[in-house]
């Protein structure tokens, strides 16, 4: 399928929770316009924690703009999905995986149990979960079809700048 690649550059000179904010803000209305599309996302972070904080400052910004029924969780009864998964989500002893589903994301990084990484992965193939954050280690060996991924703080250094400058890759399947 062919692709469209697109990298969006965050600037800040502020300090560094000040470019965590814009970067969260970009990733927002990135994933929020798939969303809208009716596409799931996965967004690439470089951390494990990243994966919860990520998915966490989108629930807020998408709570804040009163998206998050809307574009997130949707109407539970039409989405056979998350109805098929709310159990064994609620049941989950990782507190992260229960609290994102409820926002109809999810997290996958090394440091969750593998029936836990299972059972997203599951999920996100299944629907249930319309938004991914998750580190590297879910593209070794893992197949998880998504229009949208997003690859979150990718550094470059600018030499004609003198810095270091953060960017987005957004790729996307064009149709």
């Amino acid at each position: 399928m062919p692709l469209q690649q697109t990298f969006i550059g965050v600037t800040s000179g502020g300090n560094r929770f000040q470019r965590e904010k814009k970067m969260d803000d970009v990733c927002y209305e990135v994933v929020s316009d798939a969303l809208r599309q009716g596409y799931q996302c996965m967004v690439f972070v470089h951390s494990r924690k990243g994966t919860g904080t990520t998915a966490r400052a989108l629930a807020e910004r998408a709570a804040f703009e009163g998206e998050l029924d809307a574009l997130f969780t949707g109407d539970s009864e039409e989405n056979e999905a998350r109805a098929k998964y709310a159990d064994r989500a609620e049941k989950s002893r990782n507190k992260e995986l229960r609290e994102h589903f409820r926002n109809g994301m999810g997290v996958h990084h090394a440091g969750m149990l593998r029936n836990d990484r299972r059972l997203t992965e599951q999920m996100f193939n299944d629907g249930a979960i319309v938004v991914l954050c998750c580190t590297a280690t879910l593209a070794w060996g893992i197949n998880l079809p998504a229009h949208t991924v997003v690859i979150k703080g990718t550094d470059v250094y600018m030499p004609e700048k003198g810095k270091v400058c953060y960017f987005f890759q957004r790729m996307e399947v064009l149709m």
